[in-house]
């Protein structure tokens, strides 16, 4: 039941795979992955390609239900900012903002400033996603809701955008970052019905 609630509100349920495979893809983009499913022979099949690639010299790593969890392949910190920018820009998108704040207090402590930025990125990339599928550019992304897309204009996303640009550039000026995180909740909830 609370799954149908939290997908009736437009919140993406996924797995810890669609969540690498996604990190990778956005963060990671000249990087190869190879998945290997399949019902017998898997892990088998994985390990001589790992070991054949390795004999080539290649970097390779070896993840999933043989060898490390494919979370563990890249930095932790990464993933959780990269999760993070998805959920800042779903809140966004269906006006929670107490859920909103709550996210982005996490990134305006001490030293900072940094992973604040990088927040800011992951969720400048999630509404140009949106912009793509709303004109076209792209047919299907994964980490959008039917949902979210419907509450959202293209005009809407594109004020968005400024409004991150704004946050972003407050945060290179050494603005404090607890201010910059209020000013874009306030500058989104005004734009958002």
């Amino acid at each position: 039941p609370e799954f149908l609630k939290l997908k009736g509100e437009g919140l993406q349920i996924t797995s810890s795979t669609n969540l690498f495979l996604a990190e990778m893809k956005a963060n990671h983009p000249h990087t190869k992955v190879i998945g290997i499913t399949g019902s017998k022979g898997k892990s088998t099949s994985v390990s001589m390609m790992y070991h054949m690639m390795q004999g080539l010299g290649l970097k390779v790593a070896l993840g999933g239900n043989i060898g490390k969890a494919l979370q563990m392949l890249q930095d932790e910190r990464s993933l959780k900012i990269a999760c993070d920018a998805r959920r800042v820009g779903q809140t966004v998108c269906i006006g929670q903002e107490f859920e909103l704040l709550s996210c982005l207090q996490e990134y305006t402590g001490a030293k900072k400033r940094e992973e604040f930025l990088r927040l800011m990125q992951g969720v400048r990339a999630y509404f140009m996603e949106l912009i793509h599928l709303q004109n076209g550019v792209v047919q299907r992304v994964d980490d959008i809701p039917v949902a979210v897309q419907n509450r959202i204009t293209t005009l809407q996303a594109l004020q968005i955008l400024d409004i991150i640009d704004t946050a972003t550039s407050q945060v290179t000026q050494n603005v404090s970052l607890n201010l910059v995180a209020a000013a874009f909740c306030a500058q989104a909830k005004r734009l958002l019905p």
